[in-house]
């Protein structure tokens, strides 16, 4: 029987990585010890033969003050929680409800049918996730949205067009992070973020230093550039808005959130 290409790459892999060597080129792959290099390295080739080759993946946690290593064997058998149709019960009455992403449209439904929310008309929604990214303990629908740009209003009076006057790609829409949530009765926008400077291109939600709060995990890409994913970078929410918790300033065009012995890692892959 002879051996599939993605078999002898997938061989080949574990040998090259479990030489006992410690790999750590430009930060981004963390081995700590030899035996925790054989498990991450069977690891890394067994997820690699999931994903389009060529490919490298590439595994974060976090440090004091930016993305560091980890005990990195801790990822075996770790699983990925990323779904178009998740449940939460959003206005508290004991009851879930459903988010779904429908042909670009976010809705929150009764999960039977019912569509209790749905985004406006010329809402873009490229992905869906349910978190509590502003920490107030209640569950919130996190939507990635692309729709028409729209300025400052204050950016009327300013002789140079504003800050965020280019915040938007060639056809004039621009990218923004959405909360939506139930508050005074109804669903509502809890925070819509400005233009971004920088379109994130995908999103991720994850408790990257244990603290029992997530942060936002980002892909990020110039508007209007020709490929897909872009930098990665890590947001943690600062009461207002977002802070900038860590960054990885190469290139990735996909990234995920795993689970394994209660802990969360981020991974790359380019």
């Amino acid at each position: 029987m002879t051996t599939s290409p993605k078999t002898k790459i997938f061989n080949a892999e574990v040998k090259r990585r479990c030489k006992g060597r410690r790999y750590n080129k430009q930060g981004t792959i963390f081995m700590n010890a030899t035996s925790k290099k054989y498990w991450l390295g069977f690891m890394i080739a067994a997820l690699s033969l999931l994903l389009p080759a060529p490919a490298r993946l590439h595994v974060f946690a976090e440090g004091q003050n930016s993305l560091t290593s980890g005990k990195v064997a801790q990822i075996v058998g770790a699983t990925s929680r990323v779904t178009e149709i998740e449940t939460a019960d959003f206005d508290q009455d004991g009851q879930k409800e459903c988010l779904v992403l429908n042909q670009a449209r976010g809705e929150i439904t009764d999960c039977h049918g019912k569509v209790l929310w749905s985004s406006p008309d010329d809402w873009q929604v490229q992905q869906i996730q349910v978190g509590d990214l502003n920490r107030d303990g209640l569950p919130e629908a996190v939507l990635l949205v692309w729709r028409p740009f729209r300025p400052w209003p204050i950016d009327a009076f300013l002789p140079a067009g504003g800050r965020i006057e280019e915040f938007h790609d060639r056809d004039q829409r621009s990218c923004h992070v959405i909360l939506i949530g139930w508050t005074h009765g109804g669903y509502n926008e809890l925070w819509a973020g400005s233009a971004l400077i920088q379109p994130v291109t995908q999103l991720r939600l994850v408790d990257l230093n244990g603290d029992g709060q997530q942060e936002m995990v980002a892909l990020e890409e110039d508007y209007d550039h020709p490929e897909r994913g872009g930098f990665l970078t890590v947001w943690r929410w600062n009461g207002f808005g977002f802070s900038l918790a860590g960054q990885d300033r190469h290139r990735y065009f996909q990234v995920q959130v795993i689970h394994s012995n209660s802990q969360e890692w981020i991974v790359a892959q380019n």
